[in-house]
């Protein structure tokens, strides 16, 4: 069955929905946004990212690459800049620009947008599922990689907006975090920088800046420090269960998650925009939080991912997968949950053979019948 096709925000892009969840795929990156959650209800909840210059002109003609149609989560190979070096691999790669094909299948309860692309250069083929449960207010994603060999970074770009309210950031128990290697020029082509460069730290809530006052930052809540760009990554503990990343807006009566399996994408990176980029297409006016959980060194790209890094050689942290060229699938959940008032932040989480149980630090807590083993490779 072929997929609606429509343009939204600029760009051609799939449809498909499910009784509770409303999916936009950009046909170029199957970037997906806007999504909408509780879509027949009064109050649907839209957490995901699009970029301010989306159906603008002529900045959004004039891009190319993944910025031309940049919003919500997509998926990224090789993940990161890519601009140094000597493999010629676009920003996020290819996967996270080219054009996918897509198609739509409805097998009992789960409606499924299919994508699929095959690399330049006989580089590989990938295939990217998004799977919608009925009831459910989940997004169950999984790409599967095939003829691809040699050592690759990876992982999901899942970016939200701030529109609906500041957010309340948690994550599953890290080991630690990084500040992303800044160049000692803070304000080196229009961007701004407020963290420490390449520093180690222990606490998201603690997180050391260039200043002397405040020598450390808080970096659960955003948006924070207006003005700057930052990037900071953190190593979740392995776990039997799945890792989790979660951000609260108490304003938007809603918790938005994400589920995967800490052995493929054992790190998040956090790139927080808050007016800090200057040039063009951003201009001083994008706010927004990634939460992009990777196999990679930052988002420095394939070169220093894949070679020694002070993740991969001090710190004994997968910063690439070495793929073979069979068959390599990567997992990944997520989705939002309405949340009663008293919610504030998420600390911690319960998986049973029910579904899973969000517990805040106020004692609320927040239930829904979540699939969580399909990180794990399980079928739904």
């Amino acid at each position: 069955m072929e997929p609606r096709v429509e343009q939204v925000y600029g760009a051609p892009c799939y449809l498909v929905a499910n009784d509770t969840v409303s999916l936009v795929v950009t046909k170029a990156g199957a970037q997906m946004a806007p999504v909408v959650f509780f879509y027949h209800e009064g109050n649907p909840v839209q957490p995901y990212y699009i970029s301010p210059w989306q159906g603008e002109e002529p900045t959004q003609s004039e891009l190319s690459g993944l910025l031309k149609t940049l919003r919500g989560d997509f998926f990224c190979m090789p993940f990161g800049d890519n601009s140094a070096g000597k493999k010629n691999y676009p920003p996020h790669g290819a996967t996270a620009a080219m054009e996918w094909t897509a198609s739509q299948k409805t097998h009992d309860d789960i409606t499924t947008l299919q994508l699929e692309i095959d690399l330049s250069k006989n580089e590989g083929h990938v295939e990217r599922s998004l799977s919608l449960a009925k009831g459910e207010s989940t997004v169950y994603v999984r790409e599967k990689i095939s003829g691809v060999k040699g050592p690759m970074p990876l992982g999901h770009h899942a970016t939200l907006g701030t529109h609906n309210g500041e957010l309340a950031i948690r994550t599953s128990p890290i080991q630690f975090g990084y500040t992303a290697p800044y160049s000692v020029q803070y304000t080196q082509g229009g961007e701004y920088y407020s963290l420490a460069p390449l520093t180690r730290f222990s606490s998201l809530r603690e997180v050391p800046t260039i200043w002397k006052q405040p020598e450390v930052t808080d970096c659960s809540v955003f948006p924070a420090r207006e003005g700057f760009v930052d990037i900071l990554q953190v190593f979740q503990e392995q776990t039997e269960t799945p890792g989790w990343v979660t951000a609260v807006c108490r304003d938007g009566g809603y918790l938005w998650f994400s589920l995967k399996d800490i052995s493929v994408q054992p790190s998040t990176v956090f790139w927080m925009e808050n007016r800090g980029r200057h040039q063009s297409p951003w201009k001083g006016r994008n706010q927004c939080i990634g939460l992009e959980d990777v196999c990679a060194y930052f988002a420095e790209g394939y070169e220093d991912s894949v070679n020694s890094n002070i993740l991969n050689t001090h710190e004994d942290v997968k910063t690439f997968h070495q793929l073979d060229g069979s068959e390599f699938a990567l997992s990944y959940i997520e989705g939002v949950l309405r949340i009663p008032d008293n919610f504030d932040a998420v600390d911690h989480v319960e998986f049973g053979e029910g579904g899973v149980t969000f517990h805040a630090e106020s004692r609320a807590e927040v239930s829904a019948p979540i699939r969580w083993k399909y990180v794990f490779g399980e079928e739904l």
